[in-house]
């Protein structure tokens, strides 16, 4: 193993020395050839460590300035997205109203969610929406004034009053016909413009329509009445007395994990009081959750309650959400402000048809027992991966038989089955993308190895690997087929009034991008022959970053 120009310099036989001599001077060469391997191999591992901190310490600064810009930026936003100021900005601006302001909305349709659809008490030919929220990507925006679309006319009015409620989202809402009309409206919640801010509310308002005045019923009390919250329920039943009754909702502070209620509470309108309902030891409640239905049976002792959604702080600070697909009744003596309550599980067949979870389905009931639910989004779990998927199918349950079936609309079938089609091909684009993403950044986390050339560090990674969410996003090349028929979506608004069903608004998510609808349908649930397009949906301008901008905003941190 000896070097050939160390063999050369040691003395030969012929050079008359004694054969130990060449053999002891062959072995003190080969002690100083190993002692300058060892000088070599040590000076290159000192070089790869003083390469590896260097690379180290670049990190290090890198990640500091990326911490310090963000927390410049939060303390920028924090300036701009100040809760309590703009709350008093719009009380002031509230002051300032003193005369009743009807506006009609001639030019835009409004696009809004998370408000409450309604029927009008007084008129029969329109239809009420209160409150709401639009988020374009980039803001928040809070609604408190009362809109009505005259369904003749087909024209919207916002309406303002003086010394009204203050703008919010995810309340709840009833109306009653007596006394000249009333629109009563509990919690709720407003947001800041980023949305990293909220404020939940626990008051009670009343809207006279034939004096065109609001009127604060209960004030939020630590002592009697529900607490703030939002997400709730509420219903109106005729008694005697004349009661509202509210269920469920959620509380949220950001401090810590959502807190989800399955509490009931009466609030009588004779009296003007709170009461809570107490149920006896022996009955099985239902589990704290938000975002259910509720229907109230014409009997006006009992009321159903399907589906909601909570979430559980799991390990690592995450909230993990539960989707329920239960159906609940909630029964009372008849003529009491519920008493002798008691809740009962329903079992639904599935023999016609299986509804399983869904998360934001609209609920209304059509008369003779009979509920009709349209759309909703279901999480469909892959390996460790959640995909939602959006629906569009319009189904019945029977309160009677307790049994799910579908409504079948005789036009329009052709649409919905490709809409489906079209949701079940964005899924699989969506999934097949993602998966391609954690494969490539694998492969890119797996070929980062710093190496020394030339005494430099070189961390270069082939883009080879990079997908775009283009593939994601691919438009179908297929045309539609004629017919008129909602898109997939969740949180519409529905309402029934005598045998027509309108449906307004909603919700759709693709990828990043969240999409609120502003159009109208309406289906004669007699006939149910075909859905007919009202108001089409404005155009819904996006302003947040595509999920292609963020990828490639954050690679540099995923690598780290």
């Amino acid at each position: 193993d000896m070097p050939f120009w160390v063999c050369s310099l040691a003395p030969t036989q012929s050079s008359g020395q004694h054969p130990s001599f060449r053999l002891t001077f062959l072995r003190c060469i080969e002690f100083v050839h190993c002692l300058y391997q060892m000088g070599r191999a040590n000076a290159n591992e000192r070089r790869q460590k003083r390469v590896d901190r260097k690379i180290k310490e670049e990190k290090k600064v890198r990640k500091k300035t990326v911490k310090d810009e963000a927390a410049a930026r939060r303390h920028e936003e924090a300036k701009e997205d100040d809760l309590e100021a703009a709350l008093k900005e719009l009380e002031e601006e509230q002051e300032k109203l003193d005369h009743l302001e009807v506006t009609v909305l001639s030019d835009c349709t409004p696009l809004r969610c998370n408000g409450s659809f309604l029927a009008s008490p007084t008129e029969k030919d329109v239809l009420l929406y209160y409150g709401g929220e639009y988020f374009d990507g980039s803001a928040h925006r809070v609604y408190g004034d009362l809109l009505m679309y005259d369904v003749k006319k087909q024209i919207w009015k916002s309406i303002r009053c003086p010394r009204a409620p203050a703008p919010r989202s995810a309340h709840a809402a009833a109306t009653r016909s007596s006394v000249g009309g009333v629109l009563y409206v509990f919690g709720g919640e407003f947001a800041s413009r980023s949305g990293a801010q909220f404020r939940h509310y626990g008051d009670l308002w009343a809207f006279y329509f034939s004096e065109q005045r609001w009127e604060m019923l209960h004030p939020t009390s630590q002592v009697s009445g529900p607490s703030p919250r939002s997400g709730h329920r509420m219903l109106y039943f005729n008694g005697p007395p004349p009661m509202l009754v509210v269920l469920g909702g959620f509380f949220d502070n950001a401090r810590g994990a959502p807190r989800y209620f399955n509490d009931v509470h009466v609030f009588d309108l004779d009296a003007l009081s709170w009461k809570t309902v107490k149920f006896p030891p022996t009955c099985i409640l239902p589990e704290p959750r938000s975002a259910f239905q509720v229907i109230a049976e014409p009997s006006e002792s009992r009321l159903h309650m399907f589906g909601g959604y909570s979430s559980k702080r799991a390990k690592q600070e995450v909230d993990r959400g539960h989707v329920f697909d239960d159906f609940w009744r909630l029964e009372w003596s008849p003529g009491t402000c519920l008493d002798d309550v008691y809740w009962t599980r329903l079992r639904p067949s599935a023999a016609l048809l299986e509804f399983g979870p869904r998360a934001g389905v609209s609920m209304a009931l059509s008369g003779h027992g009979q509920v009709v639910a349209f759309g909703g989004v279901q999480d469909l779990e892959t390996d460790d991966t959640i995909t939602a998927a959006f629906c569009n199918d319009l189904v019945g349950f029977n309160l009677e038989k307790e049994q799910w079936y579908e409504m079948h609309v005789k036009e329009g079938q052709d649409l919905r089955r490709f809409q489906q089609c079209a949701e079940v091909s964005r899924l699989e684009r969506a999934r097949r993308a993602m998966q391609e993403r954690r494969e490539a950044k694998k492969e890119k986390q797996r070929r980062f190895q710093p190496r020394v050339v030339d005494g430099q560090s070189s961390n270069h990674v082939p883009n080879n690997g990079d997908v775009s969410d283009s593939d994601a996003h691919a438009p179908s090349e297929v045309a539609a087929p004629a017919g008129c028929w909602p898109s997939p979506r969740m949180k519409c608004g529905m309402v029934i009034k005598g045998k027509l069903l309108y449906l307004y608004g909603g919700l759709y998510e693709d990828h990043d991008r969240q999409k609120t609808f502003g159009d109208m349908y309406c289906l004669d649930l007699a006939k149910l022959d075909a859905w007919k397009l009202m108001v089409a949906c404005p155009d819904d301008e996006w302003h947040g970053e595509s999920s292609s901008d963020e990828s490639s905003g954050s690679s540099e941190s995923e690598d780290e």
